[in-house]
């Protein structure tokens, strides 16, 4: 956003909160770029009538790394990632870096499950990397959290924060993930059964009881599918 048009919108919406509740407010602009101008007043002037409206000012680029690192403020992390988006620019590799770093800050801190999985949802946003980036750091924080390669027994805390950076990944945690796999393949089996059923049925050579016991399902199964097939 143009800093004019960031300016002229930054009045009418303070005006619209302090009207809505009632309740004295201040308010603060977040710059998160590298651009050394940022404003902090919007000026309107008009045949006499004159509005200056100013406002706090905060940089991200303003606070160490090494303080906002150490720091157990959740906000700290969102500043990070948008610090590291700024510093590497088109380098990926650094980048990638930044973000398997932030993601490790983000799984030591001891903010509850719901937090943690907003923050890396939002690391995962930011901190953009290109596909082949992505698809690795993936899973290199799945193996991070679940000791694929040592194979350690995972203690309580460690198996949810396992479970929320997959969430924030993926969507789902990889007990949703395997039940979904599992009943995709047993529908799959289902719809072969089937299938050879019907095959059978259409021979016309065996019993109920034989079709059932070849295509290992219950009778039941078979008399549906005979009924289904004399409706079409």
């Amino acid at each position: 956003m143009k800093s004019e048009t960031f300016q002229s919108v930054c009045s009418p919406n303070f005006y619209r909160i302090f009207d809505k509740y009632g309740k004295r407010i201040t308010a603060i602009a977040i710059y998160t770029g590298n651009n050394k101008r940022q404003p902090d007043t919007f000026t309107y002037d008009f045949y006499g009538t004159k509005i200056i409206y100013q406002f706090n000012t905060f940089s991200i680029l303003q606070l160490s790394e090494q303080a906002l690192a150490e720091s157990d403020n959740p906000f700290v992390l969102v500043v990070l990632a948008s610090q590291y988006q700024i510093k590497t620019k088109k380098n990926f590799e650094k980048r990638y870096g930044f973000k398997k770093k932030l993601i490790a800050l983000a799984a030591e801190k001891q903010y509850d499950r719901y937090k943690i999985a907003a923050l890396l949802r939002f690391i995962h946003f930011i901190v953009t990397l290109p596909e082949n980036f992505e698809a690795k750091i993936k899973v290199d924080f799945v193996k991070l959290l679940t000791n694929d390669e040592t194979h350690m027994e995972l203690t309580k805390r460690e198996t949810m924060l396992a479970d929320i950076v997959h969430e924030a990944i993926y969507g789902e945690i990889p007990k949703d993930r395997d039940k979904k796999i599992e009943e995709a393949t047993k529908a799959q089996v289902m719809a072969e059964k089937v299938l050879i059923t019907q095959r059978l049925l259409k021979l016309g050579t065996l019993t109920t009881d034989q079709i059932a016991i070849a295509a290992d399902i219950p009778v039941s199964v078979v008399n549906t599918v005979r009924q289904e097939m004399e409706k079409e």
